[in-house]
């Protein structure tokens, strides 16, 4: 076995191995040293052991399921130890990670070069007192166990830097003197435990950096902890009632010049997301070093006058508070530079919002604003302003001051216009979609993110010159595009999908670098014959549009490999379809077409033919040539009632296979029999002919 010195694949010592021991190799171990020669009587016995075992707090935990008590994996690996001379110095990484293990057998001691041990998800009540011969231990993962307290023997874990108790229900205490021992831990985490207070021992930590405390029905912290002055990120999330805070250490000088306490001196991280009932501690004005502040999703009570003594607040969030106005202690934090208020019932910004000169994001989606103040201008450092969702009928002037923005979204809003300020701004992404737009001011660049989709504009400017390489215009009104259009040759996709326009214009032909094209769901009636001048063209969908008919010329777009003509009214292909060497999607579903062209067979790369709702009187022979097709619809044909003739009532009687008449399987052979899918089956295998016979009749029956 692994655990006894060798490798389970060429016998050697444990050396040849990784230093990262997998548990699923220990189990393979396992079962070559022939644990399934145990009678079934033994493992019965030895299950009712096990269970013996489990102790009544986790038989009375709801969270608790017996059913993972039988499941075969490793609950004592003990007896997988076999000589005393077993070395592993090796090892490094060791994972018994959701293996359901009870006890952790004592000669977890030998490991004694084991850098990362990960025990999580167990079922573990207690660690054995050998544990304290890890002493290069770096990491304990011992999350999601029923810990019910913790050895003092942890104490000689000096090198331990990562401690992770995270979902330990049951764990009711630490060890105090054990836990102050621990020079080197920089990251504890007691989230989700059952932690009603913390050792005052705690305070001695002076390396912890991260402490996170999150949903713990903790009722008070320490007052030692004011002597951690090391922490830079403490979580207190997930509370009914923020515990208590103790007094803050006060700073020299305090109480003569009237500064605040300092409290956790270099504390930078400070998280009291999702606190039901939140009131600010006093201890706040004293985080001096403060610079991310998260309070989302919490009920604040008691204002927010203490915000104003972080002079060093970088990032605010506040996001789904339920508020309806912004404090004005936040508009005072004039080093903020990220500002999150998104999900709340703010009807309007306060005036001195622009005071929040080092804003460079600033989310306010999914409000009730109608309006933003002129003071906007104000912020000249934003380059990232959400203001989706909100009920804004017009945008400030000022807007288009500030030159440091990169981004705008102001989808899902009641806008009827965009002052031309907006444009002048060189923005990489502007979201205009979802509102009520008429028109777009004169302008002559668009930027790169461009989208103004579902709005009601019914033309667009002449004076656009560069677009970028997408312009996607879908769901509003447009009759025409301006012949201004040639001009964006850089297009690469051209998305005008459910407008009404009638007529395309002949300069779209001048956009050389058009590889995607848009147009279904207008009016069209025709294409100008300078579409074949777009030889990079790879896409054109033009579904649901009153097309008759089809240009020639689009036998010379040689890179096409999808084309959609679905839901018009074109009686004919051109005989050039056939040149269309590369396409591979040939959709043709509900037309009036009658017959397809015999150049068809040379489409050499199509795999997708639909060809059903038409009114071919014959199924396609010609496509028995397409190697590579694999999916056909040719339903809802006029050809189609034939053949259910000719299947006749015994088919939907569910006759055998084997009774359908011969010249019905002919008939299906000499339609399909050529296709590559079906090219095993001989014309003349009359035994194999009813599989394929089959295939076809369900199809046509469904």
């Amino acid at each position: 076995s692994l655990l006894a010195g060798h490798c389970c694949r060429c016998r050697g010592c444990c050396r040849c191995l990784s230093p990262k021991m997998d548990l699923a190799r220990l189990f393979e171990a396992r079962g070559r040293r022939g644990e399934e020669k145990r009678d079934d009587d033994e493992d019965d016995d030895e299950d009712e052991d096990e269970d013996s075992h489990v102790p009544e707090e986790i038989l009375a935990n709801p969270d608790f399921d017996s059913k993972k008590m039988r499941m075969p994996p490793l609950q004592n690996f003990k007896h997988l130890m076999q000589p005393s001379d077993v070395e592993f110095e090796d090892v490094q990484t060791f994972c018994l990670s959701s293996f359901n293990i009870l006890t952790l057998s004592p000669t977890i001691g030998r490991f004694k070069s084991l850098r990362e041990l990960d025990l999580s998800r167990n079922m573990l009540r207690s660690l054995p007192s050998e544990i304290r011969y890890l002493s290069s231990l770096r990491v304990l993962n011992l999350t999601h166990n029923w810990l019910m307290l913790l050895p003092a023997e942890l104490q000689y874990l000096s090198n331990l830097e990562v401690l992770d108790l995270t979902f330990n229900r049951l764990l009711k205490s630490l060890p105090g003197e054990a836990l102050a021992r621990l020079a080197c831990l920089q990251r504890l985490c007691l989230n989700q435990s059952g932690l009603k207070s913390l050792p005052s021992s705690i305070g001695s930590l002076a390396n912890l950096h991260s402490l996170n405390l999150s949903g713990s029905p903790l009722e008070v912290l320490p007052a030692s902890i004011a002597e951690m002055k090391a922490l830079t990120v403490l979580n207190l999330s997930s509370f009914r009632n923020l515990p208590k805070m103790p007094a803050p250490v006060v700073a020299r000088g305090g109480s003569s010049s009237g500064q605040p306490a300092v409290w956790f001196p270099r504390l930078e991280q400070l998280v009291m997301c999702n606190v039901k009932t939140l009131v600010l501690p006093p201890a706040l004005c004293g985080m001096r070093r403060l610079r991310s502040l998260d309070l989302s999703h919490s009920t604040i009570c008691g204002g927010f006058t203490k915000l104003k003594h972080l002079t060093e607040l970088r990032t605010l969030f506040l996001h789904c508070c339920n508020l309806s106005s912004v404090p004005p202690s936040v508009t005072s934090l004039g080093s903020l530079t990220r500002l999150d208020l998104h999900g709340n019932r703010l009807t309007a910004l306060p005036a001195t919002i622009g005071a929040l000169g080092s804003l460079r994001y600033l989310d306010l989606h999914e409000n009730k604003l109608e309006s933003l103040p002129p003071a906007v201008k104000g912020l000249g450092q934003l380059v990232n302003l959400v203001l989706s969702k909100n009920n804004l009928q017009f945008l400030p002037e000022g807007l288009g001051e500030l030159k440091a923005l990169e981004a705008l979204d102001v989808r899902k809003n009641q806008l009827r216009a965009v002052p031309p300020g907006v444009f002048t701004v060189p923005m990489r992404s502007l979201l205009l979609e979802n509102n009520k737009l008429t028109s777009l001011p004169e302008v002559k660049q668009l930027p790169n993110d461009f989208t103004i989709n579902y709005n009601r504009i019914s033309s667009l400017p002449g004076t656009i010159e560069s677009a970028h390489e997408a312009l996607v215009i879908r769901g509003n009104y447009l009759t025409r595009l301006p012949s201004e259009i040639g001009k964006l040759t850089d297009l690469q996709l051209l998305d005008l999908g459910k407008n009404s326009l009638q007529r395309m214009p002949k300069e779209v032909g001048k956009l050389v670098n058009l590889r995607v094209l848009c147009l279904e769901r207008n009016r069209l009636v025709s294409l100008p014959d300078e579409i074949m001048h777009l030889c990079q063209l790879a896409n054109l969908e033009l579904e649901k549009n009153n097309l008759t008919s089809i240009p020639t010329g689009i036998g010379r777009l040689r890179a096409l490999e999808h084309v959609d003509l679905r839901r018009n009214a074109i009686t004919s292909l051109p005989r050039e379809i056939g040149h269309l060497k590369a396409l591979k999607t040939l959709q043709l579903s509900t037309n009036e077409l009658r017959k397809l062209p015999d150049e068809v067979q040379h489409l050499e790369s199509l795999q997708v033919l639909v060809v059903g709702g038409n009114y071919l009187t014959a199924p396609p022979v010609s496509i028995g040539a397409l190697a590579r097709l694999k999916r056909i619809d040719i339903l809802h044909n006029p050809w189609e009632g034939e053949l259910r003739r000719m299947i006749g009532r015994d088919f939907h009687q569910g006759v055998s296979r084997k009774a359908w008449s011969a010249d019905l399987q002919g008939e299906v052979l000499r339609w399909f029999g050529r296709l590559h899918r079906t090219r095993h089956v001989a014309r003349r295998d009359v035994d194999l002919a009813p599989h394929l016979v089959e295939s076809i009749v369900c199809l046509v029956w469904q």
